[in-house]
């Protein structure tokens, strides 16, 4: 099947569009706003809120800003299985993250080389 560029694109789009806009909505429906509320605190109208979170559009770059950072969503949630989030190696990742850069190192050589081990 040869797709055209324009068709990837909207494929794409159209993906992004949905994993985006569910991911507001959750974080909208836990924090307890309303599409009334949230839209009022963003500066669109609560049907621009609604067409986000059903993927019917995808919001422009000043509205997604504005919802990540009044939702406090963390962008990855964009991209990444939420799971990854919840599990033991979401866990682990953030405590790399936290250590200094060498101690970084020192956890990672040693995981690299258990790793090596069971081999």
């Amino acid at each position: 099947m040869n797709l055209t560029r324009k068709a990837i694109h909207s494929k794409v789009w159209f993906i992004m569009g949905n994993k985006i806009g569910a991911v507001i909505r959750a974080k909208r429906v836990e924090l307890s706003y309303t599409q009334e509320e949230l839209a009022a605190l963003v500066g669109v109208t609560p049907s621009t809120i609604g067409q986000i979170e059903r993927g019917d559009i995808y919001p422009k770059f000043e509205t997604l800003e504005k919802l990540t950072l009044t939702l406090a969503i963390d962008a990855n949630a964009y991209f990444y299985d939420s799971n990854y989030d919840n599990n033991e190696a979401g866990e682990y990742a953030r405590i790399l993250e936290q250590m200094p850069p060498y101690k970084r190192k020192i956890a990672q050589g040693i995981i690299k080389q258990i790793y090596k081990d069971e081999d």
